[in-house]
Order: structure tokens, then sequence, then C-alpha cells
């Protein structure tokens, strides 16, 4: 995966991890762009933006929840 591919799992982890650490309707958001990422759509810049900036802010939770390992 590249540093601008995301996948629709790993948008609902960025979800789990950011309950209660990010505003509510972040979550919602996150929610209708794993759907859009799964369905094939093109992202908007501004959500490959928030899923970069998280990404960023989580990213070693983030790697930890996708593999345990």
């Amino acid at each position: 995966m590249t540093d601008t591919a995301f996948t629709a799992t790993e948008i609902a982890a960025l979800r789990a991890l950011v309950v209660g650490r990010e505003p509510p309707d972040l979550h919602e958001r996150l929610v209708t762009v794993a759907d859009q990422v799964a369905s094939g759509a093109v992202l908007a810049d501004a959500d490959r933006i928030l899923l970069t900036r998280l990404r960023h802010d989580y990213g070693r939770e983030l790697a930890e929840l996708m593999d345990p390992e």
C-alpha cells in the first residue's frame, strides 16, 4: 500500500482508535469514507487529507492494531 492508498479495513481501524479522542462527527465521517473506499469511489481531497493526518497521529497504534505480531 502506498502512503496515499487507504483501505476500508484501515479506515475502520482508525475509527476505532479515534473514538473518545476525536469529535463524534469525525467517527461518522470515517464510516462514510470507509464505505466509499469499499465501493471503489475516489476519495475527496479533504477526506484524503483527514486520513493522512489520522494515519500520522495514530500511526504506531494503527500498525499494532493492523498487525499485532
